[in-house]
């Protein structure tokens, strides 16, 4: 069946990439493809097609579009967002003058308090429109592109939560939303739904115990079987594995403290629940980069700083959590703290 209504991505990576050619060959029409990097979106546009393989099965899809400016996703009135996380800001103030109020918004990849962030720099850029701004808490795919116009699924997410800052309004778009991202449920509490995102538990971790090889790393060759994106499986080991236990637990103490217990998912049963039965490749091929960037300029400004945040307002301590973003800071010569929006 094809859509009545046209869908606009925003942000061009792996995601991006793999939203488009998904949606374009169930039968949806994705109007245009937003990608301010201009190198990339150059390789892009030479591409022609964007190249699909993995879990999802062999198909390939004319490139949309690929234009710089986010203004132009406001013709469409589904805008999937599916920048890093650091960049939703910009974002959110390039829509600001443009969106109107029958605007959806989806962030495709949420993070705490991602969609009330969103709805306050919105503001901030003088957007006097309500829009739907809704968020999930995990993105629908493991994926990884070698190159532009390819991208490789080893893994389509059977569950996520939609959530959004202001009241009723998941349960209002979540049957289009669903039919667009297939495995998308109701959460019942955004706040809650964001800090069970558990990528800054399970990267942190691993990037800090494997900083040697995580700081070296580096794209591999497009037609290589080695290298991994998100792919970290030899990198957690026992002691990385007790790592993420201590600091999951504190994630949890926080949200008890909050009033959010009840709504607490262990870090096992998130990863069991979003890769349910059938959700991933048998023997998925190595390609990309062992370590992401995103694995420090999303895990922690935007996880992992939140978390300290809030447990230092709700009086509870997070010294294992602390500790990791004190020392990455010195690795990476950042003060997280002072950098950073805590939301």
């Amino acid at each position: 069946m094809t859509a009545s209504f046209d869908i606009a991505v925003i942000g061009a990576g792996a995601i991006g990439q793999t939203l488009a050619v998904d949606l374009a060959r169930r039968g949806f029409s994705v109007s245009l493809l937003v990608e301010r990097a201009g190198p990339h979106a150059e390789a892009l546009r030479r591409a022609g097609q964007i190249r699909l393989s993995g879990h999802l099965g062999e198909a390939v899809a004319p490139m949309p579009p690929v234009v710089p400016d986010a203004c132009a996703a406001a013709a469409s009135p589904v805008i999937l967002v599916a920048t890093t996380v650091d960049a939703h800001r910009q974002v959110a103030l390039d829509l600001a003058p443009v969106l109107g109020d029958e605007h959806v918004v989806l962030l495709a990849n949420g993070y705490v308090n991602g969609s009330a962030r969103f709805t306050a720099a919105l503001c901030e850029g003088g957007c006097t429109a309500r829009p739907a701004i809704l968020e999930l808490n995990t993105t629908p795919y493991l994926v990884c592109s070698p190159e532009p116009g390819r991208v490789h699924v080893t893994a389509r997410k059977t569950w996520m939560e939609l959530t959004a800052s202001e009241s009723g309004l998941a349960e209002e778009h979540h049957t289009l939303l669903a039919g667009l991202i297939p495995g998308i449920e109701v959460g019942d509490n955004a706040l809650a739904s964001s800090l069970n995102n558990q990528n800054p538990i399970a990267h942190v971790p691993s990037w800090l115990l494997n900083a040697a090889v995580a700081r070296a790393s580096a794209p591999v060759e497009a037609s290589a079987t080695r290298g991994g994106a998100f792919y970290l499986e030899e990198y957690s080991g026992e002691d990385v594995l007790r790592l993420r236990a201590a600091a999951d637990a504190e994630r949890i103490a926080v949200m008890r403290a909050l009033g959010l217990g009840a709504h607490a998912i262990p870090r096992p049963e998130f990863s069991q629940r979003s890769y349910g039965p059938g959700a991933r490749e048998a023997v998925p091929p190595r390609m990309g980069r062992t370590f992401s960037r995103r694995f420090v300029t999303e895990d922690i400004p935007f996880g992992l700083l939140p978390i300290e945040d809030l447990g230092e307002r709700a009086g509870v301590k997070t010294p294992v959590i602390s500790t990791m973003i004190t020392l990455i800071g010195v690795l990476e010569s950042c003060d997280w703290r002072s950098a950073s929006d805590k939301g």
